[in-house]
């Protein structure tokens, strides 16, 4: 406070009108619920397998549905229907996280034995993927579909993919017919000097992306897969670990491709590797468009009793600290005579949003 004068413009505040403010201010705090929300996205998820069964992980994925999954018409299966352990499992001891992206703790792990596994979508007329069947697979003409899941090599050499077939039930596991792939293939998935490359395979034929293979690395994949129409083949847009999520895709994904046939399907398959905790597979999504299945963390909100302790607070201690500045300025009004000051008034200096009451 300035003990020579006052500088500035000032405005009278009353004491109604600041009380009437911290109440408004304290009933929104108040009005805050404690459950988080997500971040808003457009499209929606038809799709959503977070791997968060019910029971002491691992256990087997073959058979496993449920805890949070949505969009599928069945269980996993396993080719040969092992329920080993180790082999095709759930797993939550190396959770695959991802910056930016919502995840959950559980995934799957493999293989075993040189053999796959997959799971069958909802293709039902009633269900979620309704406007994108035609003749029993999600193939709609003209039509985009998006899907997203997590990967990552847990051994030297091992030889991850995750892919799209018409097969469904007991063979939700077989890519037969030839059907999109990703993931790392060996020796076709190298680059001219030799290093692992992520790449997408479709009838044998191999295309490799720029993003390396790195064991211990979770990669994300986001896939477009759009259903050609009027002679026009389908297309195949794959981004790998991109930063940008939750909005539109990014301007260019790392690789296009046309296949040479066609890309309808209702499951999709995983193969881990020839033996168990070699690779690993978390939150698969499919929506409707790329911000469908990037959703970020949801953004927790302030807890109802702490919104409601700290608005209290904030209250008293204004409270306190205007009776002080009141009683100051009475005693500057009573023993200087120079000028006037309302009692139950604070007197407010704009320039330096300082309190303008003498001492």
């Amino acid at each position: 406070m300035n003990g020579t004068g006052m500088v500035g413009t000032f405005h009278k505040i009353r004491w109604g009108s600041i009380v009437s403010f911290l109440v408004m201010a304290l009933s929104v705090l108040t009005g805050s619920s404690s459950v988080s929300r997500a971040q808003a996205s457009s499209g929606a998820l038809l799709a959503y397998e977070p791997f968060g069964k019910t029971g002491k992980t691992p256990f087997a994925l073959n058979g496993a549905s449920g805890g949070g999954d949505q969009g599928w018409a069945s269980a996993w299966v396993e080719q040969s229907g092992s329920k080993a352990v180790p082999g095709y499992n759930v797993a939550s001891a190396l959770a695959l996280t991802y910056t930016g992206l919502l995840t959950t703790p559980d995934y799957a792990t493999g293989g075993f034995g040189y053999q796959s596994a997959g799971r069958t979508l909802d293709v039902s007329a009633e269900g979620p993927f309704a406007s994108y069947v035609s003749n029993g697979l999600i193939h709609a003409p003209g039509q985009s579909i998006w899907i997203s899941f997590l990967l990552r090599q847990d051994a030297n050499g091992a030889t991850p993919v995750v892919g799209l077939t018409a097969q469904a039930g007991d063979t939700a596991w077989s890519t037969n017919p030839a059907n999109i792939q990703i993931g790392y293939f060996g020796s076709s998935s190298n680059d001219a000097g030799g290093i692992p490359r992520w790449s997408l395979q479709y009838s044998g034929s191999t295309v490799t992306t720029n993003v390396a293979v790195v064991k211990g690395q979770t990669v994300l994949f986001v896939v477009e897969d759009t259903f050609g129409s009027n002679g026009v083949g389908d297309q195949i847009n794959l981004y790998v670990s991109p930063t940008s999520l939750g909005g539109s895709a990014p301007a260019a994904p790392n690789l296009q491709y046309t296949p040479s046939g066609s890309t309808a399907f209702q499951s999709i398959t995983f193969y881990g590797g020839s033996s168990s905790d070699q690779s690993s597979l978390g939150d698969i999504r499919v929506g409707t468009s790329y911000s469908a299945v990037t959703p970020k963390p949801a953004v927790p909100s302030i807890p109802i009793g702490l919104a409601a302790t700290a608005g209290i607070v904030v209250l008293v201690l204004i409270i306190v600290g205007g009776v002080i500045a009141r009683r100051r300025a009475t005693k500057y009004a009573n023993n200087k005579k120079k000028r006037k000051v309302v009692w139950g008034e604070i007197v407010v200096d704009e320039a330096t949003a300082s309190a303008t009451c003498r001492t």
